[in-house]
């Protein structure tokens, strides 16, 4: 081993080779701890630290896919109108009888708003039933056949003209002659009296006896008394030439029309009897029904759910029908009440948010009149083509 020495004080220790190695090793190991020292700092500061402040943003940054729908508001300008705007005026022109509404009034549909007057039609109904139950009892009659008494008079009748027309061919009898003559003289009698009266009452007119009115009285007897004898001798005359020909042929008419009379009770009522009788039936029905009908149309009657928004016509007006679909405002004197609906909004949309629109959707109105104030409502309509 080689040793170098100096003098000075100052002079560097002199360390053995083996302790030089020792000393090297032991700074090795310290600096292993010291690094695994800091690694497991590290660890632990990245698992407490920088782990969650990554985890943070990471829950910031990105979510779960959710499928949701996405509301799509589409606003528009509108116009808020009656659904439905009618003028009422009866069916027929007349004379208004009673107004049951006024201005303002909430009426449903079917509740009675006036009566025209109907009491020409009152007596028309009266009429119409009479008839009706008139033909119902021939139908009636005609469907139970003939009675027993209607064919016993037919048959009497027809004995009748059987007698008579047996008379007119036997010819008179002489007592009808003589019964003729008897009155012929009787008239003779009286028709000389009345000349004989005649006679002395023209004698007094003449000495200013009597006066003109008695002369033409007596005159006026006289010739009555003429014509019965001419009577009685065209009876006698007639008596004694007997029956004429056309007597007897009158008589045998009238016998052949009892015969088919009665032959007809016999046979009862045709089929064909039957039919008219049933079809006047449905007539008369039908001409009930339309008085009727006209009746029911003096009652006025609201068409739908609605308020009365006007008033036209007093009682007592004559009114006078009018188009019934006619707006409110080209109402005339002769409409009775003016009807409005329930309210609905008319809005105009772009044609762009047409897709975005379907019958049903819900919508919400805002109204400038109702300030602050939110209505719900339905789509109840898309109209076909756009209106300018």
């Amino acid at each position: 081993m080689k040793i170098n020495t100096q003098d000075s004080v100052d002079s560097p220790v002199l360390v053995p080779e083996a302790k030089k190695k020792q000393g090297k090793k032991n700074w090795l190991s310290w600096l292993l701890v010291l690094a695994l020292l800091g690694g497991i700092g590290y660890a632990v500061y990245y698992q407490v630290a920088v782990v969650p402040r990554q985890e943070a943003r990471r829950r910031v940054l990105t979510r779960p896919v959710q499928r949701q729908n996405l509301v799509i508001k589409v606003s528009a300008n509108g116009e808020v109108k009656p659904e439905r705007s009618i003028n009422l005026s009866p069916k027929n022109s007349g004379i208004l009888k009673t107004l049951l509404a006024k201005e303002g009034d909430i009426v449903k549909q079917g509740q009675i708003l006036a009566y025209m007057d109907d009491s020409n039609l009152r007596g028309q109904l009266t009429s119409a039933r009479g008839q009706l139950a008139q033909a119902q009892a021939n139908l009636q009659k005609a469907q139970a056949g003939n009675r027993p008494q209607d064919i016993a008079q037919a048959q009497a009748q027809l004995d009748e003209a059987q007698a008579n027309l047996e008379k007119v061919q036997a010819g008179n009898r002489s007592q009808d002659i003589a019964q003729a003559q008897a009155r012929l003289q009787s008239a003779q009698a009286n028709l000389s009296k009345a000349e004989d009266d005649f006679q002395r009452n023209q004698q007094l007119y003449n000495a200013r006896g009597i006066s003109l009115q008695a002369l033409n009285q007596s005159r006026a007897d006289k010739d009555s008394a003429q014509g019965a004898v001419n009577e009685a001798q065209q009876a006698l005359a007639l008596q004694k030439a007997g029956s004429r020909p056309e007597d007897i042929e009158q008589a045998r008419a009238v016998v052949k029309q009892r015969q088919q009379a009665l032959a007809l009770l016999k046979a009862g009522t045709r089929q064909e009897d039957i039919d008219v009788a049933r079809a006047q039936v449905t007539s008369a029905q039908g001409s009930l029904q339309n008085i009727q009908a006209e009746i029911n149309d003096t009652i006025i009657r609201a068409p739908f759910d609605g308020v009365v928004t006007k008033k036209y016509a007093d009682p007592g007006a004559f009114v006078t029908p009018t188009t019934a679909s006619s707006e409110i405002s080209s109402a005339t004197s002769s409409s009775i009440l003016a009807l409005a609906s329930t309210n609905e909004v008319v809005a105009n949309l772009a044609e762009t948010n047409i897709s975005k629109i379907s019958l049903g959707q819900k919508v919400t109105i805002q109204a400038d009149a109702y300030p602050g104030k939110t209505f719900e409502g339905k789509v109840r309509q898309i109209a076909a083509q756009s209106v300018v």
